[in-house]
């Protein structure tokens, strides 16, 4: 359908059409902002408005064609999906009824290759759109669009180049442009995220935060701050920072430990490896050290047990987590009370004792699964698996339905399954 047509079809099913734009005497401004929001009959009615009282207005003219193409490309997208989905059931039926649905697939797969390559040229029509909003003087919206594309593709050509043709207009209305306190921040923000200049946009969008609550209510600052289509954005990059700051402190703590290791402090090194692999259990290099620091720990610790005592902790310990994997707790509890009775300094015997006494008592103790949940993030990053799942276990049965612990769980379920099949 010609979208001009189209246009006109919508506006003969809007109820009232034009009544409430000729009620309130529509600003090209508020029409504006009803297309940046996708309420396509609104702002159709408002431009409308707008271009009666004055016909050879441009900028009406330019939003009126971009509203028939986003009407033209959403209705086209409805139509696509309702295909594949009459198309999949009707293979589906076939199928069922043993008969040859290859040629419904072959028309199922036709369908997917030319949704993508809608999708290509919508992705243009968007970026296109873009160009003539900044050229209107949106380029808050012109930005917002571009970078969406970029958030979902960040490869996609059209859209870098669309971002780098924005970063020259953005430029040249901060060099040139008449602008706000305001609109100077936000601008300067979408300036500095285009460049990857992830401090300097939050700093500018939160200064423009500031300058428009100098004159406005905190209602009128957030709808301002929609209009400006930043927040998105700015919650983005001050998600870049964190990630760099703890990129940061990973790497000065992993440094610390190692300077730790050589001087032989393993103790005080296994506390500082302990620390990065609750923040990221596969940074690298950190299991190689883990194990070796591990290792040290173990031997300094176990000095001074005789090799009986040390071999009747180790059986009685692993007789303990033999009953606890079989949800035996009483008897858990008697080997780890027998581990602790040789060698009252066990790191994990404790802990697994306090544990079987909770279950016992059908106890839930969040913080006891945190710890839990830690000491298998440690484990993980030692490729102890099956231990960082047994202690998994043990904080999702101290805090059932912990999503954290659940997640981590299957993961290490999933690599000790993988496990078994290719050893």
């Amino acid at each position: 359908m010609n979208p001009r047509r189209l246009i006109v079809l919508c506006l003969s099913l809007s109820t009232g059409c034009l009544s409430s734009a000729r009620a309130e005497g529509t600003t090209l401004q508020e029409a504006v902002t009803a297309f940046q929001d996708h309420r396509w009959i609104p702002a159709m009615e408002g431009f409308i408005e707008v271009l009666k009282k004055d016909p050879q207005n441009h900028a009406a003219h330019e939003y009126l064609n971009l509203i028939a193409q986003e009407l033209s490309s959403e209705r086209k997208a409805l139509a696509q999906d309702q295909r594949l989905l009459i198309l999949s059931e009707a293979s589906k039926k076939l199928e069922s009824n043993r008969q040859d649905a290859r040629p419904i697939d072959k028309a199922i797969l036709d369908s997917t290759q030319s949704a993508a390559f809608d999708r290509d040229a919508r992705t243009r029509e968007q970026c296109q759109s873009a160009m003539i909003q900044a050229h209107l003087g949106n380029l808050a919206s012109a930005n917002d669009l571009v970078l969406s594309i970029l958030m979902n593709d960040p490869a996609n050509m059209a859209a870098v180049k669309a971002l780098s043709d924005l970063q020259s207009d953005l430029r040249s209305a901060l060099d040139h442009g008449k602008l706000t306190p305001a609109e100077r921040s936000v601008y300067e923000g979408y300036y500095a995220y285009g460049q990857a200049e992830y401090e300097q946009a939050v700093s500018a969008w939160g200064k423009a935060r500031e300058t428009l609550a100098q004159d406005h209510t905190p209602n009128q600052v957030h709808d301002m701050v929609i209009n400006f289509r930043f927040a998105n954005y700015e919650r983005m990059a001050q998600a870049h920072l964190n990630d760099e700051a703890q990129t940061v402190k990973e790497q000065s703590t992993f440094n610390e430990a190692v300077d730790l290791y050589n001087a032989s402090h393993y103790s005080e090194a296994m506390q500082k490896f302990g620390q990065i692999a609750l923040l990221n259990p596969e940074y690298p290099q950190l299991s190689n050290y883990l194990v070796k620091t591990e290792a040290a720990v173990e031997e300094e610790r176990t000095k001074s047990l005789s090799d009986a005592k040390r071999k009747a902790a180790d059986v009685a310990f692993a007789k303990g987590v033999e009953k606890l994997e079989q949800s035996k707790y009483k008897e858990a509890g008697d080997s780890f009370n027998k581990v602790l009775a040789v060698d009252p300094s066990h790191p994990k015997a404790q802990a697994y004792l306090s544990y079987t006494q909770e279950a016992i008592q059908q106890k839930t103790d969040p913080a006891g699964a945190e710890k839990h949940y830690e000491a298998g993030l440690i484990a993980y990053a030692s490729v102890n698996v099956e231990e960082a799942s047994r202690e998994w276990r043990i904080a999702l049965n101290l805090d059932p339905g912990n999503e954290k612990v659940t997640k981590a769980l299957l993961k290490a379920q999933k690599e000790l399954a993988l496990a078994k099949v290719m050893p």
